[in-house]
């Protein structure tokens, strides 16, 4: 794998690489008192919220839909490398085959897990910078998505990437330049578009978006003359002529 350097992390990932530092120390301070319930709930709760439901949610997209080798697309698996080999890990001791049977599938370094030493807080982690932001916007994501549920129970569309987002967020707001990096924010709150602006409060509204449906990534973007979008043109390009 070719890893992404910490510091060229995009910010999601930088994110859950800050959790998973949080989970793996609370982990290990559970084990040393023998709080094994601790343990479950701990990796739960990060399997359940901090992965499922925000990161992988997300970044599934530049998954499938990137260049291979992309930057945003290698930063996700080197952040799904490092959350897997710490969960298997962190697990082994309570779900011992199981464990054992996912590091043996991954395959990426010899030996049983069991062999392995627990993992260590990453330092490279521990600002917390990233999670401070993602809260914010996730804050920010709870009025985007009461704006599009009312506009689905309108009946005006059916899915969140239909959405385009008129957002407006206070004065001399923290994440101001994030939501006005594009690819960034409908990735994050997985729409078609967003328009933000300076105001009094937050708000938000939503309409369906005026953009057709991309055949390849089945996002709602502009199409170029090859019939899909920007990005997906940028890698399919490339690929007719080998």
């Amino acid at each position: 794998m070719d890893r992404v350097a910490p510091s060229h992390l995009p910010l999601l990932d930088q994110w859950i690489l800050e959790r998973l530092h949080a989970v793996v120390g609370e982990c290990r301070k559970a084990y040393e008192q023998y709080e094994f319930r601790k343990v479950f709930n701990a990796v739960n709760q990060f399997c359940a919220t901090d992965l499922s439901a925000i990161y992988v949610d997300a970044t599934k997209d530049r998954m499938y839909c990137d260049a291979k080798n992309s930057v945003r697309r290698r930063a996700s698996q080197t952040a799904m490398h490092d959350v897997f080999s710490a969960l298997a890990k962190l697990l082994a001791p309570i779900l011992a085959y199981t464990a054992d049977e996912a590091w043996e599938h991954a395959a990426f370094t010899a030996g049983s897990v069991h062999e392995q030493d627990f993992p260590e807080p990453d330092p490279l982690f521990a600002s917390g910078e990233a999670t401070a932001k993602v809260n914010r916007l996730l804050e920010i994501r709870r009025s985007v998505q009461t704006a599009i549920e009312e506009r689905i129970q309108a009946k005006e569309f059916t899915k969140n990437n239909e959405a385009s987002v008129t957002l407006v967020v206070p004065e001399k707001e923290a994440v101001y330049d994030l939501l006005r990096d594009r690819q960034f924010a409908t990735e994050f709150f997985i729409i078609a578009d967003l328009d933000v602006s300076a105001g009094p409060a937050l708000s938000a509204k939503a309409a369906k978006t005026g953009h057709a449906m991309c055949p390849r990534c089945r996002r709602y973007e502009p199409l170029g003359l090859g019939g899909v979008c920007g990005r997906c043109e940028s890698v399919v390009q490339p690929l007719s002529r080998i």
